[in-house]
């Protein structure tokens, strides 16, 4: 703005040069023609101080532009990285949050599990409980058995110790019964049922050879229990046993009798002595006993007569 006012008024003054050279000029010219010049330099005086003005708005609104600009791109910036960090942090939460829904699965299925697990632990203390009931019911009754069966256990050992003291081809039974006899302390259990299981088993040889001789035709039990149950009907088999053999002894008895004699009749014979006579067959045992030894080897003894039973 300076050096174009000032290049103006050089021209201003050169022009004045020329016409003062050319003309000749009044002083009222000369006057209002500087007054003109000096008009037109305060207004392009006063011009270029509008426009230094203008120019120092233009400057300061340019400062402020660019101070704004300088901040609204750092604000800009700043919001840039708080947006990544905020995105970064949505991804961290949302990291997060994967884990916890993942752990809250595992919690869930845990909780599935544990819930299973207690179910199947409160199922088996149940029935541990009703085991256990059943064992000490089983413990219970095992005791009763106990006290009522190993209560003859001295006895069968001192009897067996006598018996097999007496006998010289028995030193193992002799040994085995002899260490129950000298004790200075309660029976143990282990020792009680030694002894049991040994009376078992010389009794069931025993009890074998008694189901043979009752039931000679039947197959024997395969089981202790089964030999116990055969026997609950061996009073009854021997009873029957005993009225098949007097029948079979006076059968054979009559049949000779009735060889010799064929008019005798067994049933009149059966009824004792004839009337009118004090003769009784009690006093013939002895006469008739060699008599009857020969029928008894005729008679069979492996079966029982028909229609007894």
């Amino acid at each position: 703005m300076a050096e174009a006012f000032a290049s103006s008024s050089a021209s201003n003054s050169k022009e004045l040069d020329e016409l003062n050279y050319k003309h000749e000029w009044s002083e009222e010219d000369l006057n209002l023609l500087l007054k003109e010049q000096m008009d037109k330099a305060q207004a392009a005086t006063a011009e270029m101080e509008a426009l230094r003005a203008e120019l120092k708005n233009a400057q300061t609104e340019a400062e402020q532009q660019r101070a704004t600009s300088e901040k609204s791109n750092t604000e800009l910036s700043e919001e840039r990285d708080a947006r990544r960090k905020d995105q970064a942090r949505i991804l961290e939460v949302e990291q997060d949050l994967k884990g916890l829904y993942a752990e809250r699965d595992v919690l869930q299925a845990d909780k599935k599990n544990d819930a299973a697990e207690l179910k199947r632990l409160e199922l088996a203390h149940n029935e541990a409980q009703v085991q256990a009931r059943s064992d000490r019911e089983e413990l219970r009754q095992v005791s009763e058995i106990a006290a009522g069966t190993f209560v003859d256990l001295p006895r069968s050992a001192a009897d067996a110790c006598q018996y097999f003291n007496e006998r010289e081809d028995a030193a193992e039974q002799k040994a085995f019964w002899a260490q129950f006899q000298v004790s200075s302390h309660p029976p143990l259990l282990g020792d009680q049922m030694k002894q049991l299981m040994e009376l078992h088993r010389v009794a069931r040889p025993v009890m074998e050879d008694l189901c043979n001789a009752l039931w000679p035709a039947e197959p024997l039990p395969s089981s202790y229990f089964g030999l116990i149950q055969r026997l609950r009907s061996a009073s009854p088999r021997v009873q029957l046993w005993k009225r098949s053999a007097c029948l079979e002894g006076a059968r054979q008895a009559y049949a000779s009798v009735k060889a010799y004699y064929p008019v005798v009749k067994p049933e009149e014979m059966a009824k004792g002595a004839p009337e009118g006579t004090k003769r009784v067959p009690e006093q013939y045992f002895n006469d008739v006993m060699p008599g009857a030894r020969l029928s008894e080897a005729k008679c069979r003894k492996d079966t029982i007569l028909e229609d007894l039973e």
